[in-house]
């Protein structure tokens, strides 16, 4: 039989204690197969079962297990006359052994979902567009600028096709952009000083030089 098929010599095996009824003889033995070991053992029928479960390197375990009751050990088997204090030691050894099993099979679980995800994440292109808020969550959102601008996920490009049309209008004509910086007052001392002499110097050339006396 091959080293890695042996539970002697595995990585992870089944360890189990079963008893005769009506007696102190009980084994503590381990398989790579426990159906077929408890049909050899005639579990239900000539023993019962007291504990089965997985376990790392059941081997050493057993070993352990063995070495600590040697004492207790019939000459020439694996069976052991052991008493329900004793019984209760060795259930609490196996149960501790199968709890760092369960913690090792959930480490090597965690860690075959991350390959798969790396694998899957450097194969196909990451969308991040179920990360990104919706319209109804940046609407909730209390920091939120100046009303009239429009959400998009995509704010690259001409920023103007995002504003409304009064806003767009006077972003275009700088006179009326003039006037939203800095007021009505300085947009008249505007149209005086700059339109009155434009109009002026068109009346006099339609009228022959005469200009209007002010």
């Amino acid at each position: 039989m091959a080293k890695h098929n042996r539970p002697e010599t595995a990585k992870e095996g089944t360890i189990y204690l079963v008893w005769y009824p009506g007696s102190d003889i009980h084994k503590i033995g381990i398989t790579l197969n426990w159906s077929r070991r408890s049909t050899q053992l005639g579990v239900g029928t000539k023993v019962r079962t007291i504990l089965v479960r997985k376990v790392l390197y059941p081997g050493r375990l057993e070993q352990g297990l063995h070495s600590r009751f040697r004492a207790e050990r019939i000459p020439q088997s694996e069976w052991f006359s052991l008493s329900k204090r004793q019984v209760k030691l060795v259930r609490q050894a196996i149960e501790t052994a199968h709890k760092e099993y369960g913690r090792f099979s959930n480490q090597l679980s965690l860690l075959a979902k991350f390959r798969r995800l790396i694998t899957h994440r450097s194969t196909q292109h990451v969308s991040l567009a179920h990360v990104l808020p919706s319209k109804a969550d940046y609407n909730h959102y209390p920091g939120k600028p100046q009303a009239g601008i429009t959400w998009s996920h995509k704010p690259r490009g001409n920023v103007r096709r995002h504003l409304p049309l009064t806003q767009k209008i006077t972003m275009t004509c700088p006179l009326l952009w003039y006037q939203r910086l800095h007021g009505n007052a300085l947009m008249i001392t505007l149209i005086v000083f700059f339109l009155c002499p434009t109009l002026l110097f068109t009346y006099a050339f339609l009228t022959g030089g005469d200009s209007p006396t002010m």
